[in-house]
């Protein structure tokens, strides 16, 4: 009688390679765990300027009636030194979609608003259309660079005459800078 059967079994050689072959998935893993403050930021950031644009779209604040109806159209306003930015239109803030909060940019609206706090970013520099503290878009979507003052005739001084370009820079230096563009005549919203 063979009380000791032979049975089925990896030999050490196979386990060997399977423990090497998870350690090579392992350490390809372990660096995209680490968070991408600058795509995030991207993301961010053209999400917003995007759903201001949309707002634009949909809310026509157009009105012959009104002289002062371009004082009333949607925006996006950062921050000087860009840590937050504020959605509104005619003094009313967007409403943030995925939490319900305000776009306001206060400790109290949605922290998405809050570009300092959640990405670390230290800085935004405007050139080209874009020289003032915001963007508007009119019912067509297209970028403005400023808003008339209420109670003045419309003035399309404020189209913009260039692409705006919007330079966000980050508290930790080895993050390269964000480069946010908005076409002058279509709007088109891109980032690097």
């Amino acid at each position: 009688m063979n009380y000791y059967k032979k049975q089925p079994a990896f030999s050490m050689l196979e386990l060997v390679f399977v423990i090497v072959v998870i350690a090579i998935l392992a350490s390809l893993a372990i660096p995209r765990m680490e968070r991408d403050y600058r795509s995030e930021a991207r993301r961010n950031i053209v999400s917003a300027l995007r759903y201001t644009q949309h707002m634009a779209l949909i809310d026509d604040v157009r009105d012959p009636f009104d002289s002062s109806w371009q004082s009333k159209m949607w925006h996006i306003s950062f921050s000087a030194d860009g840590s937050n930015y504020t959605i509104s239109s005619n003094g009313s803030f967007a409403v943030d979609t995925t939490d319900g909060k305000l776009v306001d940019g206060t400790a109290t609206g949605t922290p998405h608003a809050r570009l300092g706090k959640k990405y670390g970013i230290s800085g935004v520099s405007r050139s080209g259309g874009c020289t003032g503290r915001l963007v508007a878009f009119d019912s067509l979507g297209r970028p403005h660079g400023s808003l008339p003052n209420a109670g003045t005739a419309p003035n399309y001084a404020s189209y913009m005459s260039s692409d705006c370009v919007l330079t966000f820079s980050f508290i930790q230096t080895d993050i390269s800078d964000l480069v946010v563009t908005i076409a002058q005549e279509t709007g088109r919203i891109s980032a690097n």
